[in-house]
């Protein structure tokens, strides 16, 4: 099953010497989507992940109606440093209109966890305090699950899946060699 909240991977990847977030094979475009188990909304949540070595480079397109809103229509574009010593990436995030104050990390293994306050509808009309996610970005493959909290109790709660989809490129020398194979053992 394909699903969940609003936020996904964010800094959830990294190319460092030491046993990094993730390696050069977790870089690149994820397919997924949100599912709110609470409410049973859904929405599209596509990943883009890059780095230069020194940090990580996450953009998020999603869809569907999030915190009961319209998605944005332009990606959100998040930048993390990657911890040289350990490979591992502290993020933190001041005042997004959307996400809000958002603190969490990755680790060696591409466990991700994260915690935000002050997002978009953080207000006394809606009630929200807080939302969490953990969950692992590893293998080509992203799978968090996520609490939205309302006055201190839990209010909703969803998942965010997405698989890593190959470049087209490479995709096509695949195919090439595999022609090539069987040419030769014909």
């Amino acid at each position: 099953m394909r699903t969940s909240l609003l936020l996904a991977g964010m800094g959830s990847l990294a190319m460092a010497a030491p046993a990094s977030a993730f390696d050069a094979s977790d870089l690149g475009f994820y397919d997924g989507d949100w599912f709110n188990t609470t409410f049973s909304s859904t929405g599209n949540m596509d990943f883009t992940f890059t780095s230069d070595g020194s940090s990580v480079t996450v953009s998020i397109q999603l869809g569907g109606f999030v915190f009961g809103f319209p998605a944005p229509a332009a990606p959100l574009v998040y930048s993390f440093p990657i911890n040289g010593g350990t490979g591992e990436i502290d993020f933190a995030t001041v005042g997004d209109p959307l996400l809000g104050d958002i603190t969490g990390s990755a680790d060696s293994s591409g466990n991700v966890s994260l915690f935000a306050t002050n997002f978009a509808v953080t207000s006394p009309a809606f009630g929200f305090d807080s939302y969490s996610l953990t969950g692992t970005v590893s293998g080509g493959v992203i799978d968090f699950d996520y609490t939205i909290e309302a006055s201190g109790t839990v209010f909703a709660v969803g998942e965010i899946n997405a698989v890593q989809i190959p470049e087209p490129a490479s995709v096509a020398l695949l195919s090439l060699g595999m022609l090539a194979l069987t040419r030769r053992s014909a």
